[in-house]
C-alpha cells in the first residue's frame, strides 16, 4: 500500500477535459487504464500500467513504465527504459492521448477508496459506435425477413390456387 503524501507533497493531476482533479493518493502511485492503479484513466491510448509518480527528497518524480503510447512532460517524451524526470508544479503531463496538468498543492482532497476514472461518466456521453457495414447488413437482413414474411401468405395462396387448377384439369375418376 503506498504511503500517503504529507501536506507538502500532496498533488493532483488535472485532466484538460475538465473532469476535475485526480488526487494522487500515495507515493509511489501508478497511473494507467487498469483498475489496480492509484490514478485511473479510462482511455484506450493509456496503457494498463502506464507510469509511476513518486515523491522523494522533497520532489515529485515521474517514470514511464514501458507504455505503448508514451509519457510526455512539457512536450518532451520520457524514455520507455525507466527514465525518471522531476515534475514541477504546473507541468503539462501527457499519458498517451490524455493531457493533464500536474498540480503540487496541499489543497487536494484525499482520494476515495476506489480510484477515480476519467471517462467513466464519459460512457454516458459517448455515442454507441457501430460500424457502418454492420448497420447496412442489419438493415438488409431486416428487409429480407420482412419481404419473406409479407410474401409468405401470398406464396401459400398461389400454391393452393395452382393445386386447385391442377385438380380441375385432372379427369374425374369413373365409377
Amino acid at each position: 500500500m503506498p504511503d500517503a503524501p504529507d501536506e507538502r507533497s500532496a498533488a493532483a493531476l488535472l485532466p484538460q477535459t475538465g473532469s476535475g482533479a485526480l488526487p494522487i493518493p500515495g507515493t509511489p502511485a501508478t497511473v494507467g487504464r487498469g483498475p489496480r492503479n492509484e490514478v485511473v484513466f479510462d482511455d484506450d491510448s493509456v496503457s494498463d500500467v502506464h507510469a509511476r509518480l513518486e515523491y522523494r527528497d522533497g520532489q515529485w518524480w515521474i517514470t514511464d513504465l514501458g507504455s505503448t503510447n508514451g509519457t510526455r512532460v512539457n512536450g518532451e517524451r520520457l524514455g520507455a527504459d525507466g527514465e525518471e524526470r522531476p515534475l514541477e508544479d504546473g507541468a503539462l503531463v501527457q499519458f498517451g492521448g490524455v493531457r493533464t496538468t500536474f498540480e503540487a498543492s496541499a489543497d487536494v482532497e484525499p482520494a476515495s477508496a476506489a480510484p477515480p476514472a476519467v471517462g467513466a461518466d464519459a460512457e454516458e456521453r459517448r455515442p454507441l459506435r457501430i460500424p457502418v457495414w454492420l448497420v447496412i447488413l442489419l438493415l438488409l437482413l431486416i428487409a429480407f425477413v420482412t419481404i419473406v414474411l409479407l410474401n409468405r401468405p401470398a406464396a401459400a395462396v398461389e400454391i393452393v390456387v395452382y393445386v386447385e387448377s391442377l385438380a380441375l384439369q385432372a379427369p374425374s375418376p369413373r365409377s
